[in-house]
């Protein structure tokens, strides 16, 4: 095997790596935001909740000091 041909086939191996790793990246923002938009609707419920007026006012007292945080 020529040296040639051992740098054409490390490219190859580089270029199916980046593939893969775009890939993988590529998942996980798909993730990332189906995660973000479900943490959005719970804040919302729980913003919602919390002007309830029909709630414990110990449970909305611990709700607001856990969003402080």
């Amino acid at each position: 095997m020529s040296e040639r041909d051992q740098l054409d086939g490390w490219k190859r191996n580089l270029r199916r790596g980046l593939d893969d790793t775009n890939k993988e990246l590529e998942t996980m923002k798909k993730e990332f935001r189906k995660e973000r938009e479900l943490r959005d609707v719970q804040i919302d419920r729980l913003t919602r909740w919390l002007n309830h007026e029909d709630m414990p006012e110990d449970v909305r007292e611990d709700l607001r000091k856990a969003s402080n945080y």
